[in-house]
């Protein structure tokens, strides 16, 4: 029996969502694969990944998804919020009431160390994570400028494609264009401008998560930006330098 959940991200309705939803890892073949809630490491909605801190923990750094609240409710609720986006209705979230005491305690743990590392590490994933679904232009063996997003979906196709495709024509489409059959070069470009923007971002946040996690000074840390020059051996310590593989 499908159980019923809203997602709320810092502060903001998303959607809804059931059970039937909910989907994990398979690290065998690298794909995602629907799964019981219970076993859930993410949950889709519109295709974009899902999770919260209850989830079975992730166990692959290549697959891109938004922290979220995942919030368990009754199938009334659910129909009732469900009519609402149909119907393109704002959606307001209700502030559950805080006695003086909890309100204290709340304050004093958003003043905590690790409470603000994590809360910037959340910022800076998230903004991680649209700099590549956003995905990238390239220009073509016809001479046209073509723009693919990557969405987790299209990740999983392009990656699934070159697998199969053993260096030879395929089948795919550009945003708002027909599927057609890409040359192998064509192909080749795709593919190495699509891993070059990923390899770029998961290896800059990894870099500005080590430097944040270093951090002592809270003041310090709310001022780091996702896209700011790392000091010290956090951006210097790979072989490779990151504007070399962006434009590679």
């Amino acid at each position: 029996m499908d159980k019923f959940y809203k997602l709320i991200h810092e502060g903001n309705f998303i959607g809804v969502c059931t059970s039937s939803e909910f989907c994990r890892f398979q690290k065998k073949r690298r794909i995602l694969l629907l799964c019981d809630e219970n076993l859930g490491q993410y949950v889709s909605y519109k295709d974009t990944l899902y999770r919260d801190s209850w989830m079975v923990p992730v166990t692959s750094d290549s697959i891109d998804y938004i922290n979220c609240s995942v919030i368990e409710i009754s199938k009334d609720v659910y129909d009732t919020l469900y009519r609402a986006i149909e119907n393109n209705e704002n959606v307001k979230i209700e502030t559950e009431v805080i006695s003086e005491v909890e309100e204290t305690e709340v304050i004093n743990e958003d003043n905590t160390l690790e409470f603000v590392k994590s809360s910037k590490i959340s910022e800076i994933r998230s903004i991680c994570n649209k700099s590549i679904t956003n995905g990238f232009d390239v220009v073509l063996s016809d001479g046209n400028n073509h723009h693919f997003s990557l969405t987790v979906y299209d990740q999983l196709n392009l990656l699934s494609m070159m697998a199969y495709g053993n260096n030879s024509n395929i089948f795919y489409h550009a945003d708002g264009e027909h599927t057609t059959i890409y040359s192998a070069d064509d192909a080749k470009l795709i593919f190495d401008k699509f891993m070059n923007l990923k390899t770029y971002h998961t290896t800059y946040f990894t870099a500005i998560k080590d430097y944040v996690n270093s951090l002592t000074d809270i003041d310090i840390i709310n001022k780091v930006e996702y896209g700011m020059e790392i000091p010290g051996f956090y951006f210097t310590r790979d072989t490779f330098r990151l504007d070399s593989i962006l434009n590679g």
